[in-house]
């Protein structure tokens, strides 16, 4: 026998009294606001776009947004404004994302742009006029120029592809972190002007016809980063003076690092450079730890009064090259050990704490 247990249900009168809300209100659910024509139009001036935020705010895509050649995508006026792109697409127009002042002297503060893609346009991101803007997450593919960056920006997390030029620099102090540059034919990153203290913090450039081209910026550090098959006669990392090259792994670049004065090159791997590992054209500068191999000039130094320690070079034509008037620690060629098995065997080699290796 199947014995059904008593259900029991709540009063089926309403309670007395007007009925009013218990929910919240759409602003409170969703506090952005959507990109659209309504909330945010565009406009015909000398600067002709899609869509133009002009108001301090968040703002976010709903749907894939495809730019005819001569506009500009999302044009910000603003200043702490945050544009979520939401995963979605902004493909072709002059420019995907433009920040834009009446007064070129002016920049914004307080933009940030992130999650989403830019495709096709002639600059993906233009932040030329934007103060410390932030990029996050955001893949950048054919486009002539994939960000140009305001001053003491942060790109981190972004993916740039098969665009000319990767990163161009228009003004002092941007931090590159966590990003992959690949498949640019001019150079991954470089700059319109002599800006001075860029970072470049795990980063990976590969199949670019130059790598970090900065010839003339000052202050610029490259840390933990990969740069590998570089074209032609393309430098893998080229700075100014008073930088630092330091924990980085160079491959296949017809020169691994090229510096100026005042330079630390420390704790690097530099492997099969055509011209040069390492070429320090400065004076003044500090060179220790490194390891290349395969080399046709491992460490080549034309300036003076370096100091240079502790490096090691294997295989290449000529494995150190320098020139008079340097400080250099003792180049000692180890012998070659017989065959060992267990823990002994071998001996010392050098006496020297801060030799310089050739092998």
């Amino acid at each position: 026998m199947l014995l059904a247990a008593a259900a029991f249900a709540g009063p089926l009168t309403p309670p007395s009294g007007p009925v009013t809300p218990t929910g919240k209100v759409l602003a409170e659910l969703e506090p952005r606001v959507a990109i659209n024509a309504t909330n945010t139009p565009g406009d015909n001036d000398s600067t002709p776009s899609q869509f133009k935020i002009t108001q301090s705010g968040s703002y976010y895509l709903t749907g894939n947004i495809f730019v005819p050649a001569n506009r500009i995508g999302i044009e910000i006026t603003a200043i702490d404004v945050t544009l979520d792109l939401n995963g979605f697409i902004i493909s072709s127009g002059a420019k995907g994302v433009l920040v834009s002042t009446s007064d070129v002297s002016t920049v914004l503060d307080g933009i940030a742009i992130k999650n989403g893609s830019v495709l096709g346009s002639d600059v993906g991101l233009d932040l030329g006029q934007a103060s410390s803007p932030v990029v996050e997450n955001i893949t950048l593919r054919f486009c002539d120029v994939g960000i140009r960056s305001g001053a003491a920006g942060t790109i981190e997390g972004c993916r740039i592809d098969l665009c000319p030029v990767g990163i161009r620099f228009h003004r002092s102090g941007v931090r590159v972190s966590t990003t992959e540059i690949s498949n640019s034919t001019l150079a991954a990153v470089e700059s319109d002007g002599s800006y001075n203290s860029f970072t470049f913090d795990t980063v990976d450039i590969n199949g670019c016809a130059q790598g970090v081209s900065l010839p003339t910026c000052k202050g610029v550090l490259v840390t933990k980063s990969v740069i590998r098959d570089i074209g032609g006669s393309g430098i893998g990392v080229s700075i100014g003076d008073n930088g630092e090259v330091n924990s980085s792994r160079f491959a296949n670049c017809p020169t691994g690092v090229r510096t100026g004065w005042n330079a630390v090159v420390k704790d690097n791997f530099v492997v099969d450079s055509v011209t040069a590992g390492i070429q320090i054209a400065g004076n003044g500068g500090r060179i220790e730890r490194n390891h290349i191999v395969s080399s046709t000039i491992g460490m080549h130094v034309t300036g003076i009064d370096n100091l240079i320690m502790s490096n090691s070079v294997r295989l290449g034509t000529t494995r150190y090259s320098m020139a008079n008037g340097n400080r250099v620690a003792t180049i000692v060629v180890p012998g070659i050990s017989g065959t060992i098995t267990g823990s002994t065997g071998g001996g010392p080699i050098t006496t020297d704490p801060n030799a310089n290796f050739a092998y």
